[in-house]
């Protein structure tokens, strides 16, 4: 699936014609690409998806910041921290700052800090097909406005957005819930 299906589900979830690639110059398709990375971001932010979890060790940035023992670089791709670590494990309270006009930091108390994010995932081949469907109806929702002229329409891509995050998170317990009992049945087949 590439960018331009999304758009076009989403074209078609409110009634208007298809694009052939977000850098079309029509209507339709500048209206997708002005709001295409933000809602994708949004539906990860949302949905908190595993696949999209990493960790990668921080980089020290010379830079003091006061009642902060170390500050860290902010990964490039990160889109949502949620902890920030060391070597053993051992969480660590942390602070997101502003180091300057163009850069983000990280400020912490423990030296080679360790960060685990929401990764900013662009290849829509390795999304959920649920993900994909909510992508698609929170675009629409975005772009029902400017393009069918119609809140209602928002209003109602929007809602089916909401839906389509519950399934996927549903779905997502699901698959988690089942990987966790066959760890608990493969342990119990190893003693026996």
């Amino acid at each position: 699936m590439i960018d331009a299906d999304v758009c076009n589900m989403a074209l078609g979830f409110i009634g208007k014609q298809p694009i052939v690639t977000l850098s079309d110059n029509t209507s339709n398709a500048l209206k997708c690409k002005l709001y295409y990375d933000v809602c994708r971001q949004q539906v990860l932010r949302n949905f908190e998806w595993g696949g999209a979890r990493r960790q990668e060790e921080l980089a020290l940035i010379d830079k003091d910041y006061k009642g902060w023992a170390y500050v860290y670089e902010y990964p490039q791709n990160c889109i949502l921290a949620y902890k920030v670590f060391n070597s053993n494990q051992t969480n660590s309270e942390f602070n997101l700052i502003s180091i300057n006009d163009n850069v983000k930091g990280i400020a912490s108390q423990i030296p080679h800090a360790w960060i685990e994010y929401l990764y900013d995932m662009k290849d829509l081949s390795l999304f959920p097909p649920d993900l994909i469907s909510a992508f698609a109806h929170l675009l629409a929702s975005k772009v029902a406005i400017a393009l069918a002229g119609s809140s209602a329409t928002a209003k109602e891509q929007l809602d089916l957005y909401h839906l389509e995050l519950l399934e996927a998170k549903h779905n997502m317990a699901i698959e988690e819930n089942n990987r966790m009992r066959m760890g608990e049945f493969t342990y119990l087949r190893s003693r026996g």
